[in-house]
């Protein structure tokens, strides 16, 4: 197998991703990445009350780039001719710096239901997830010529105009799925004649189907995928492998030849181009400068240490922290000067921000403040009270939710309590305060540092990214009070005529939580004013979606506070008021 290298990177346009590859050019690099596409808003608009298609609008699946003509009925073809002109100037820009054209998807993707209420044999996998999902969507099956065929030929074509000969499909995740896979979410399931075929030739079928014939074009496919439990059943379809594929990272040896740090959230977290250089160096230390396949996740920043980063990582032996540590504070010198030492620093106690966020599945959580929408959402005691008008900007875009019991709780995240109970809460907490310490430090040592332009932009990102953390800690903190609380008023708060009186603790623990709440929302409304498009992933208000943010957002987070302080007596309803 040909050894490649490739690079992932986000870049904001098609200027952009030329500038990266102006910068990376001649660096080692072989491949780059070329399928960010635009967001398909028509997979949402086919039924707005089902929010999760939100999970794969961002994926480049194989037939969004080309239709087949069994398709064409089904599919919007005007997207489709968009997305593939969008790739293909990638690939021109690609080509001109020396570099080949790599995608990354999910196959075998769903297709809309009249596909298969047309063509029943075609109907393969359930692939949704049913907690979060209001009906089922079901992908193409791999046991039908049919379907394999159509594959063949678009892949052809997608090779042909854009000379692309690297393929990496992650699969029964963010709306795929394979037949009788024991990782698909619903549990194995498929076209009932293929339940007892050799996943082995399904999925070497599968493979073949793609390549079509050509060797020369390497497809990789992956179902092991993050907190998912193992599919054994595919990865051990291994020994059946031909020339150039690659199953679960194994070649048709057994031998591990891909290591992957590309990472899906670089896209789409809310704040954009946070530095991650230590996140780079450590990803490098631990990826075998053999391995046969490398994909690699170059993070963006406004200093764009990352791409000088990598360059000087090649030449050099990273074995341990030690030695990133060097190239950091190598960096830092030649950007920084005799401030190196505060850059160095500030780059730690990032990475160290990072770690603390990561603990006890905390980075989870945090996806909560864009696809619950904490960010703009006001937090009250009775949700169910709010008006339409109060609703409006937020609840469409809350995913998963379904039922308005289930998106009144903050932490019903993934149809699962990831944090429910004072412990839980507490826990999470602290470890948001020790990711937020952290982050308050970092910006310390950023305004240290020489004043320019892109150093402020860096600080005000950094600003904003502690205030969606802030927000985070606050909604944890309410929905933990709201939990142990009598919301249906039922019981009257007990109204003692002592003095002092301060006897129900939980009155003091409203103001507070809210009080932050409210506060930080206007903290972020200013941070963002005249930036937001700069500094977060947004688009325009009849664009936006559950991974993508309004433009209007300041505005909407100044309306979210208004109605917070509009309920900010409503404790006394529910509480023993102080009188002390």
């Amino acid at each position: 197998m040909q050894s490649k290298t490739i690079a992932h990177f986000v870049a904001d346009s098609h200027e952009d991703f030329r500038e990266v590859c102006e910068q990376i050019r001649d660096t080692g690099l072989t491949h780059v990445v070329v399928s960010d596409v635009p967001r398909s808003l028509w997979m949402w608009d086919l039924d707005r009350s089902n929010p999760y298609v939100n999970w794969s609008m961002g994926q480049c699946q194989i037939f969004k780039l080309v239709c087949p003509p069994e398709l064409a009925q089904y599919l919007p073809t005007e997207h489709i001719r968009m997305c593939m002109e969008f790739v293909k100037t990638r690939c021109e820009i690609a080509k001109e710096n020396g570099l080949k054209p790599a995608i990354i998807s999910n196959e075998p993707f769903w297709l809309p239901e009249q596909v298969f209420r047309d063509h029943p044999a075609w109907r393969g996998a359930r692939c949704d997830h049913p907690r979060r999902s209001r009906h089922p969507f079901f992908s193409p099956s791999l046991d039908n010529p049919e379907v394999l065929r159509m594959y063949t030929e678009a892949v052809r074509v997608l090779v042909e105009e854009t000379g692309t000969d690297f393929l990496h499909f992650r699969t029964n995740d963010c709306g795929g799925g394979i037949d009788w896979s024991t990782g698909l979410y619903t549990g194995p399931n498929g076209q009932a004649a293929g339940e007892g075929r050799s996943m082995t030739d399904r999925v070497i079928g599968f493979l073949d189907a793609v390549q079509g014939g050509n060797r020369d074009i390497t497809v990789s496919l992956e179902t092991d995928i993050a907190l998912k439990e193992p599919e054994w059943l595919v990865g051990a379809s291994w020994p059946g492998l031909h020339e150039n594929q690659i199953l679960n990272k194994k070649d048709r040896e057994g031998h591990v030849v891909l290591r992957n740090t590309f990472n899906l959230a670089f896209g789409r977290q809310p704040v954009r181009k946070l530095p991650a250089p230590m996140t780079l160096l450590e990803n490098l230390m631990n990826m075998p400068g053999d391995m046969p396949v490398r994909i690699l996740e170059i993070p963006r920043s406004d200093l764009e240490e990352g791409i000088s980063l990598w360059k000087k990582a090649r030449t050099a032996a990273i074995r341990s922290e030690a030695d990133c540590y060097m190239l950091l504070a190598e960096q830092a010198r030649e950007m920084a000067g005799e401030k190196g030492p505060d850059l160095v620093q500030a780059w730690h106690l990032l990475h160290e921000s990072s770690k603390h966020l990561a603990h006890t599945g905390v980075n989870l959580v945090i996806q909560g403040v864009l696809h619950q929408r904490w960010i703009n959402r006001p937090f009250v005691l009775n949700p169910e009270e709010l008006t339409a008008e109060e609703k409006a900007w937020w609840r469409p875009f809350q995913f998963q939710a379904q039922t308005e019991q289930e998106a009144d709780d903050l932490m019903n995240l993934q149809g699962i309590e990831i944090i429910r109970g004072f412990t839980a809460s507490f826990l999470a907490v602290q470890s948001l305060q020790m990711g937020r310490n952290a982050l308050r430090g970092a910006i310390g040592r950023f305004r240290k540092l020489e004043s320019s332009e892109k150093v402020k932009r860096t600080i005000q990102r950094l600003e904003v990214q502690d205030a969606l953390l802030a927000c985070a800690q606050n909604a944890i903190r309410f929905q933990e009070l709201r939990d142990r609380t009598d919301v249906t008023g039922e019981a009257e708060p007990v109204r003692s005529l002592r003095w002092p009186t301060k006897n129900d603790s939980r009155a003091q623990e409203f103001q507070q939580i809210t009080r932050s709440e409210i506060d930080n929302s206007y903290r972020l409304a200013d941070l963002l004013e005249g930036s937001m498009e700069e500094i977060m992933l947004c688009t325009s208000p009849d664009r936006e979606d559950i991974f993508v943010l309004s433009t209007q957002l300041p505005s909407q987070l100044r309306r979210k506070a208004e109605i917070m302080l509009d309920h900010f007596g409503d404790s006394a309803r529910f509480y023993e008021t102080n009188n002390v």
